[in-house]
């Protein structure tokens, strides 16, 4: 046996410990409530779908596949969670495999950080749609981050279909390979003209149920909850992820900072006025620490905007830097601007692109790392506690 198979059993144990301590047997939790709604729906109009008027704005395919299972096994709640798990742990297995074909350091260092991002273990215990979408999407970067292939694209276009038919919002896929293809191959990109078509298959591929719905979301749910936001909270969200979960590259990573980004700054001084009513809007962790007290609030929130944006702008200096994986998170940031709600859970799928482009490598002090990770399996034991067991 070799040790990779041996870093994966050891990576069960954290999905092993919660089926044995809770048995996946607990109260729903309210966000479960629509896609258990949803699931029922599905099963029982089962072979006749209604993609219109189900209890959940995301696209169906994890109603389908869950109530598949539900009709096949039984719709108990401890048993579609196990189904959850179950896609959770391939997921971590997934990303893992991620981290050894891009040659990061420590892989399972890297593995460790993205398991136990606090809301990752949640989602996984829960009947939603976060995991399986991650599941199929996960599989499109590992093609995508892959050699540039005709191969490679057409996989990775493929499981960018499963995955924006279980959240749309993994359109930011195929759009970030759009991307990253226009600035790669600049004025050859007519040579190159099979590969973009083949990105676009994912976008050509959702159009019929857009087209269906007249909108991005089934219509029982479009009036008033998708639209494009016209302040800067979902920016603001993205630079509290980084500056608050990543900080540990500014002490890890050996990066010469590019002073030609110093004016960017300027940029960051102009937002953070309208910056400041993100806390009326937002919802996660971060949140929580930010009110708690009301008067450290505005330093406490540039002190983090500060931070997240110096990662960045950091990261950005180095010519080391992964072109794919800056695409990716580009497409994101500009995908979610689609949608009003604030939610740091949203901003999970971002956090494996990051992992893996801020912590390719260690060049120093690798215990702040280690202590890092300690950290983050202890805050996502709390947030367990306080969010499934209590």
């Amino acid at each position: 046996m070799n040790n990779d198979i041996k870093i994966e059993i050891l990576l069960a144990l954290p999905f092993m410990l919660i089926l044995i301590l809770t048995g996946l047997n607990f109260n729903l939790a309210w966000d479960e409530r629509d896609h258990m709604k949803g699931i029922d729906q599905f099963k029982d109009s089962f072979p006749e779908f209604d993609l219109k008027m189900y209890h959940a704005p995301t696209t169906p395919l994890y109603f389908i596949i869950f109530s598949l299972f539900a009709k096949t096994f039984g719709n108990e709640y401890w048993k579609l969670r196990l189904l959850n798990l179950i896609i959770g742990y391939l997921t971590i297995v997934i990303f893992f495999r991620i981290s050894k074909d891009l040659k990061n350091q420590y892989p399972f260092l890297n593995t460790l950080f993205f398991l136990f991002f606090p809301y990752y273990l949640v989602l996984s215990s829960l009947v939603m749609t976060d995991i399986l979408a991650l599941f199929f999407g996960l599989l499109a970067i590992r093609f995508y981050l892959n050699d540039d292939s005709t191969k490679n694209m057409l996989m990775g276009s493929m499981f960018s279909i499963l995955a924006i038919y279980t959240r749309q919002f993994w359109l930011f896929l195929p759009a970030g390979m759009l991307l990253y293809s226009i600035i790669r191959y600049k004025m050859d990109i007519l040579k190159e003209l099979k590969k973009i078509f083949i990105l676009f298959i994912p976008i050509i591929a959702i159009l019929p149920l857009i087209l269906y719905w007249k909108g991005l979301s089934p219509p029982a749910w479009q009036e008033g909850r998708f639209y494009i936001t016209n302040n800067f909270n979902q920016i603001t969200s993205f630079l509290l992820l980084v500056g608050f979960y990543f900080i540990p590259f500014l002490i890890v990573v050996k990066h010469k900072f590019n002073k030609k980004f110093v004016f960017i700054y300027l940029i960051l001084i102009a937002i953070y006025p309208i910056s400041i009513s993100y806390i009326n809007e937002c919802n996660g962790i971060i949140c929580q620490v930010l009110t708690f007290n009301s008067y450290l609030y505005p330093f406490l929130l540039f002190i983090l905007l500060f931070i997240g944006l110096t990662i960045i702008l950091t990261y950005l200096s180095n010519n080391e830097y992964n072109l794919k994986l800056i695409s990716l998170i580009l497409s994101y940031l500009g995908i979610i601007l689609l949608t009003p709600w604030i939610s740091e859970r949203y901003l999970m799928v971002l956090v494996p692109l990051l992992i893996l482009a801020l912590f390719n490598k260690i060049e120093r002090r690798i215990w702040v790392y280690y202590l890092w990770i300690i950290i983050m399996i202890l805050n996502s034991m709390v947030y367990y506690i306080h969010k499934i067991i209590q």
